[in-house]
């Protein structure tokens, strides 16, 4: 089981997803969620030779490597500008050695899992840079080769509007609280933090808590309103859940009932 938290004050807060490297493999190009330059014992010299200045909040590497599978081996074959199809120019010789052939290099450096999404993004959780795709194809490498490949369906995934558009969220709560029942005064507001966890297989919200706030008729109301979503967002990778937490403030005020009984 994976949790990934997400504090949120009054609306959303949005980090960037990281953008991947490339992959080319059985004909196909796919995105890379596994940077095998990193992992070389000279990358922060071998970075410095193709150097970019346009740090990107999505792509932390600051380059976008491009692989490619040739014979069951992992080939390193360009490095390109992020976000663009600019392709750096470097000395790869002079990076690599004598293993750079023909701007090519075997990643022999590099023993693990690469992770390979593919088919379309079903979902992408910004806290963790997580991307998922309808698959997953994991190639398990030796020095550079592959030895054992395996493919997870990830289909299950869901990404509801109301955990990724905050109004919509908003709009729900407020116009579905039972104003009638709360003694609610004209000088008065009750604010409270509540923390949704991603939902279970049926799409529902099942956890609730309070952060902040009394256990009295409000925070009553507002987990009764919160569980009656129509839907909530559900993540499933590798054959593991995927819980990130939503936080935010409720606000309860004669002002936000007039507010949103007009709407």
């Amino acid at each position: 089981m994976v949790i990934i938290f997400l504090l949120v004050n009054i609306q959303l807060v949005s980090a960037t997803a990281q953008i991947g490297d490339i992959l080319i493999y059985n004909g196909d190009t796919l995105q890379l969620h596994s940077y095998p330059l990193e992992e070389h014992p000279n990358s922060e010299t071998i970075k410095e030779m193709f150097k970019i200045d346009n740090l990107s909040t999505g792509c932390y590497r600051n380059y976008i490597a491009q692989w490619e599978i040739i014979d069951k081996e992992l080939y390193l074959t360009a490095i390109y500008k992020p976000y663009t199809e600019q392709e750096v120019i470097f000395d790869w010789n002079k990076a690599f050695g004598a293993t750079a052939s023909n701007k090519r290099v075997k990643a022999s450096w590099y023993s693990g899992d690469l992770i390979v999404g593919k088919g379309k993004t079903l979902a992408t959780i910004d806290i963790g840079y997580i991307n998922i795709h309808e698959e997953d194809e994991v190639l398990t490498l030796e020095n550079g080769t592959i030895t054992n490949t395996k493919l997870y369906d990830n289909s299950s995934t869901y990404q509801s509007p109301y955990s990724q558009n905050f109004k919509l969220l908003q709009r729900y709560i407020y116009q579905n609280i039972d104003w009638d029942k709360l003694p609610l005064k004209d000088d008065q507001a009750v604010s409270m933090i509540v923390s949704i966890i991603s939902g279970n297989k049926q799409r529902k919200v099942d956890d609730v808590k309070i952060i902040r706030g009394d256990q009295d008729i409000y925070s009553q109301e507002a987990i009764r309103v919160i569980k009656s979503l129509p839907e909530w967002s559900y993540y499933y990778q590798r054959g593991k859940e995927i819980f990130d937490r939503l936080t935010f403030r409720i606000t309860f005020s004669k002002q936000k009932q007039q507010e949103y009984n007009k709407q």
